[in-house]
């Protein structure tokens, strides 16, 4: 666990999950400052890649039955490499994974990038929209329902 003095107070982190994850996400415009039970990410799976080869879906109210932090949900396909995940609710009010998620992955096979949708309760995957190029690696992005109260 990682600790660190602040205002000579003790501040401990915990790991929450056992693998690598980049891009965390949540269902931001609903549980920005407050307790959230799911986050949404791109990770590789140990011992096949060294990039970022999965999306997963951690539940941190549910632990992993092998004891290894909180339980998670997944999706990968070969040689498909996903970027940063956006979860899009279903409507304003529902339940915190009522939704999809959405990914830009570049499937290096097919030398082109598609738009992958996820449901976000299951993580199981619901369609996909081929592109006919690649789009780079890094771009980040959010949903927005009424784009107009958005400050700079």
């Amino acid at each position: 666990p990682l600790s660190a003095q602040k205002n000579g107070s003790l501040v401990e982190g915990e790991r929450l999950w056992q693998g690598p994850m980049e891009f965390p996400t949540t269902y931001y415009e609903a549980y920005n400052t407050r307790k959230y039970r799911y986050i949404y990410g791109a990770s590789q799976t140990a011992g096949k890649s060294l990039f970022l080869d999965k999306l997963v879906k951690i539940d941190l109210e549910s632990s992993n039955p092998h004891g290894s932090g909180a339980s998670s949900l997944s999706w990968e396909q070969p040689n498909c490499f996903p970027g940063e995940p956006i979860f899009v609710p279903r409507g304003q009010s529902g339940a915190e994974d009522d939704g999809v998620v959405l990914s830009l992955v570049l499937d290096a096979t097919a030398g082109h990038s598609f738009l992958l949708v996820l449901d976000a309760k299951s993580f199981t995957q619901l369609a996909t929209a081929p592109l006919t190029y690649a789009v780079p690696f890094g771009f980040h992005g959010r949903h927005y329902f009424n784009a107009t109260n958005i400050s700079p």
